[in-house]
């Protein structure tokens, strides 16, 4: 294993694999507790605390090369949107619907200023102590943008089940591998790997065509290039080899967050592969150096030519 900087050790939570959930507890253990090699049913919390690369990580460095910024966000914990928190039930419904079940609670309609909405709500707050409080209208949207991906069918050929029920059959959910490249530290987080040997991974989008946003094909391309998915679906691909694990593809599923809630389903093409290796290869290099070392600088004081983007100039 890298050796680390002293002082930069991090606090992960416990976890203990229940059936096809998992349950947490408040007992804090070290990183180290996970080992190199793959780790089911690992909380997503748990996942985030381990200091490793991860795609994010990769991805966020190709945007910003700047090995101090890169530290800041690794190391501050950021708070949780409202649609980080959409994403993470849409993830859980999809993928781990018993995690879903017992992770989170719609919370009641009432008035907390009368008798009957205090007694109401505490009632609530006493039976759904360990989860998440989510709205009706997370809970609805959520609802819809599963149902959604889980009714894509081929329909140019009827009879077959549905492309849901078939990627994740006999497959492998929410996989933590823990390793290197490059001799960098290094971890993923697949949401599915099946028996086929493809990796599966979710996302959901805004819809608004004026913004070039949206599950069609016009639209995920670009989306897949300018946000940098690709980097992600090479990591993970590299991540997965690296553990002993024959990759056959890597599927993309986009569902939009807004009606009609379109999904869609792409198989990443042999082009996008290329393209990833030199803005990983340059990602490792320079984040290994850091944990490494332990030197994370910040942007140059000296006076710095400024040149068009790159992407300008094809």
């Amino acid at each position: 294993m890298t050796d680390r900087p002293e002082g930069k050790e991090r606090t992960i939570y416990r976890w203990e694999a229940v059936g096809e959930g998992a349950s947490l507890t408040d007992e804090l253990i070290v990183p180290e507790s996970l080992s190199v090699g793959i780790h089911e049913h690992v909380p997503e919390k748990t996942y985030h605390a381990i200091d490793r690369i991860g795609s994010t990580g990769v991805r966020s460095w190709t945007a910003n090369p700047i090995l101090g910024d890169w530290r800041f966000e690794q190391t501050h914990v950021k708070a949780e949107t409202k649609e980080m928190r959409r994403g993470s039930m849409l993830h859980a419904k999809l993928i781990e619907p018993a995690v879903y079940d017992a992770s989170y609670a719609v919370a009641p309609e009432c008035d907390r200023r009368t008798k009957e909405g205090k007694a109401l709500w505490g009632q609530f707050c006493a039976e759904n102590m360990t989860k998440q409080i989510c709205t009706a209208e997370d809970s609805e949207l959520v609802e819809a943008m599963s149902e959604s991906v889980e009714l894509l069918h081929d329909e140019t050929q009827p009879g077959n089940p549905p492309h849901w029920r078939s990627l994740k059959r006999r497959a492998r959910t929410e996989l933590t591998i823990i390793g290197e490249l490059q001799g960098a530290p290094c971890k993923a987080r697949l949401d599915l790997l099946n028996d086929l040997g493809i990796i599966v991974d979710l996302k959901s989008v805004g819809r608004s065509p004026e913004m070039r946003m949206g599950a069609g094909p016009h639209f995920v391309k670009w989306l897949v290039y300018r946000r940098r998915y690709y980097i992600q679906a090479a990591f993970y691909r590299m991540m997965a080899v690296a553990a002993g694990i024959p990759v056959k593809g890597f599927v993309f599923i986009f569902v939009e967050n807004q009606p009609p809630h379109n999904a869609a389903i792409y198989n990443m093409g042999s082009r996008w592969w290329p393209m990833a290796e030199q803005p990983i290869a340059e990602a490792l290099a320079a984040l290994g150096s850091g944990y490494r070392t332990g030197q994370w600088p910040g942007i140059t004081g000296a006076i710095q030519d400024l040149d068009p983007p790159e992407e300008l100039s094809h």
